[in-house]
């Protein structure tokens, strides 16, 4: 006879089952979900969708229709939206067989347009590996090593999956700048860059269990910057690197003239009222000698601030990176620091202007122990000192930190090497490991210490 099973084992075994597989399921939708939103643009009134095939539209309340051709969108009111005068709910979904074009731009997967608070959002909704597709020619050229090209495809698609809701406020998850990462579509692909990507596809780098943080920037100088000098926190992977090999790019070397009553007005409308500029210097810089902070002094007082900052406010297409130098001045301008007062002879009491330029030499560790000791008993030695110090820095790689403004200068002149932030992967970097004959992982080991490789599909 047929032993009829325990009805309470049953539901607990069921239920256990049911708990597993829902864990299962969840780790599963994860790793396949890998689809994207990319704003393409926002706060839109009017604008046209057009594809080689048959528009399809849905919007919110379930409204289905079709187009063909150039299509016309407009709104004049929140969340409504007139397809070739058509009324219609917002958000809509736009598909079609072939891809859709928003504007002169082809792009695959579909469309969706998102109400926003002054017309509506264009969004392309895509896969990873496609989203790469657009991204990766805008920030690598396809003649480089295949090597250098796989590793940006890995960066790249850790920087999107790891920043996926960056504008989830504004109905997407990155936007098509570059801000997040510049996004092209169909214009940008490449058929050596979808090598790069197909063959690393589903790569990312983690630290930990999470994504890794992996910003990346043109060309470090030489050196690469630590995420604290930057921006803030303590991430241990992202610091100061040199550079294993010297290599040449368009930005290697770089020369910023700023007028100064440009950057008086900047600094104002960033809240730094200081008056008249009258003192510039670089107050500390890392171990790779890239700027971390500058000192600025005016007539209205004095501040310090990041030297990532200064760049930003200053203008980051004109001072390209922190790792520069402040020569001096243009027209009319007095010199860097390097000239002392005319009147300054062997033991001479230094006047306010060689005074303070000595101090800031002290407190950058130009001197040794026992010569502070010196001058600590025999002052009279302190113009020695200085002349010691200044010919020290003539004679070796060290930086000029200092600009003395005069009241009839016009600009400040700074020179430097490198593009970007300088945190993280150096393209340029990169693409000279591959020339020396590393593979991409050995690239993102380098640059990512720590870090490890994950296939997550």
């Amino acid at each position: 006879m047929r032993k009829e099973p325990n009805l309470f084992k049953v539901c607990i075994l069921s239920l256990v089952f049911a708990f597993i597989v829902g864990l299962v399921g969840i780790e599963t939708a994860w790793a396949t979900d890998t689809s994207l939103k990319i704003g393409l643009a926002t706060n839109q009134r009017t604008g046209y969708v057009f594809s080689k095939s048959m528009l399809y539209f849905k919007d919110a309340s379930g409204k289905t229709f079709k187009a063909s051709g150039k299509v016309l969108l407009k709104t004049n009111s929140p969340k409504k939206i007139y397809v070739n005068g058509k009324s219609a709910t917002l958000p809509l979904a736009i598909t079609s067989k072939t891809p859709i074009y928003w504007g002169n731009r082809p792009y695959r997967g579909w469309l969706q347009i998102y109400p926003s608070s002054q017309g509506f959002n264009v969004i392309n909704v895509i896969s990873v590996e496609q989203y790469l597709r657009g991204v990766l020619k805008m920030e690598v050229n396809p003649a480089w090593q295949m090597e250098a090209l796989k590793a940006q495809a890995v960066v790249a698609r850790t920087y999107a999956l790891r920043n996926k809701g960056k504008h989830s406020s504004q109905g997407f998850d990155l936007c098509a700048l570059p801000h997040c990462q510049v996004y092209r579509g169909i214009n940008a692909e490449d058929p050596k860059l979808d090598r790069a990507i197909t063959s690393t596809k589903g790569l990312v780098l983690y630290y930990g269990s999470k994504l890794a943080v992996t910003p990346y920037h043109s060309d470090s100088g030489g050196y690469t910057a630590n995420v604290w000098d930057v921006w803030s926190g303590n991430i241990p992977y992202l610091k100061a690197q040199k550079e294993p090999f010297s290599y040449v790019s368009p930005y290697s070397n770089w020369r910023a003239v700023i007028p100064l009553g440009e950057l008086e007005s900047k600094l104002r409308k960033n809240g730094i009222n200081l008056g008249k500029i009258q003192r510039i210097t670089i107050a500390k810089r890392d171990e790779g000698g890239r700027a971390v902070s500058i000192l600025i002094e005016g007539t209205g007082g004095r501040k310090t601030i990041k030297a990532s900052k200064f760049r930003m406010i200053a203008g980051s297409d004109k001072i390209r990176s922190t790792n520069f130098e402040i020569k001096g001045v243009g027209k009319n301008r007095s010199t860097p620091t390097g000239r002392l007062s005319n009147q300054l002879s062997e033991e001479a009491v230094l006047n306010d202007h060689d005074g303070k330029l000595l101090s800031s030499l002290v407190k950058e560790g130009v001197f040794s122990t026992e010569e502070l000791m010196d001058m600590l008993v025999h002052p009279e030695r302190k113009p020695h000192y200085l002349r010691v110090a200044l010919q020290r820095q003539s004679g070796t790689k060290s930086k000029t930190s200092y600009y003395f403004a005069s009241s009839n200068g016009n600009a400040l002149v700074l020179e430097g090497r490198g593009w970007g932030h300088g945190v993280g992967m150096s393209q340029w970097g990169a693409k000279s490991m591959a020339e020396h004959g590393w593979d991409f992982k050995k690239i993102l080991m380098y640059y990512y210490p720590g870090t490890k490789l994950k296939k997550i599909y």
